[in-house]
């Protein structure tokens, strides 16, 4: 896998396209939007968001000393990390287009795209979409919650691992694409930020 960082582009209207595009490639097509975001992004954040608090209730009912504070350096630096943690991301996904496969970042002002064209079938596609916010999202979080450790280290984990599973949602709205539009078979694509899906 090699990794070609093409520095700060602006706006994300100057990511290149896909010269390889298949002529016969079916873009997704994007869920209904609330409040600035598909609904199955909006729905995953609502949701974990909510199981969030409830591992933390069940904790802290269990060991009665954990205890989450959004406003010290713990909390700061897991901040950090996770926005960190977004290229990173994109790295793990780059893994699963294989050894050969080109990963190029791409800086914006809203965001920092890392995009891969290599071709991966339907069910790697939906792997590639959910590994990510589990290893670097959840299982901080599910440590921070479960293992006994000084309240520094509970509001970095915690805190790295939230932002993480925030980050990583709008990945969830494309697996959410795949389930519904990608027939079993199916290879899938991108071109610019956009996914496709054609048949090999």
């Amino acid at each position: 896998m090699k990794i070609v960082n093409n520095g700060f582009i602006g706006n994300k209207k100057f990511l290149p396209e896909n010269k390889e595009l298949p002529e016969d490639a079916v873009g997704f097509k994007a869920p209904e939007m609330r409040f600035d975001v598909t609904v199955p992004t909006f729905v995953f954040i609502v949701l974990s968001t909510f199981l969030v608090w409830i591992i933390f209730s069940f904790a802290s009912y269990l060991r009665g000393d954990v205890e989450v504070n959004l406003m010290n350096f713990g909390a700061l630096m897991g901040l950090i990390i996770g926005i960190m943690s977004v290229p990173i991301q994109g790295m793990i996904r780059g893994r699963y287009h294989g050894e050969n496969a080109v990963i190029n970042v791409y800086f914006t002002l809203r965001f920092i795209y890392t995009i891969c064209y290599e071709p991966i079938p339907k069910d790697t596609f939906i792997r590639m979409g959910l590994f990510p916010s589990i290893m670097i999202g959840w299982i901080p979080l599910i440590i921070s919650a479960i293992l006994p450790m000084p309240a520094l280290f509970v509001n970095f984990l915690f805190t790295w691992g939230f932002v993480s599973i925030i980050f990583s949602s709008v990945y969830y709205t494309s697996v959410y694409c795949a389930l519904k539009q990608m027939p079993n078979g199916s290879m899938a694509t991108m071109s610019r930020d956009e996914y496709y899906w054609f048949m090999p």
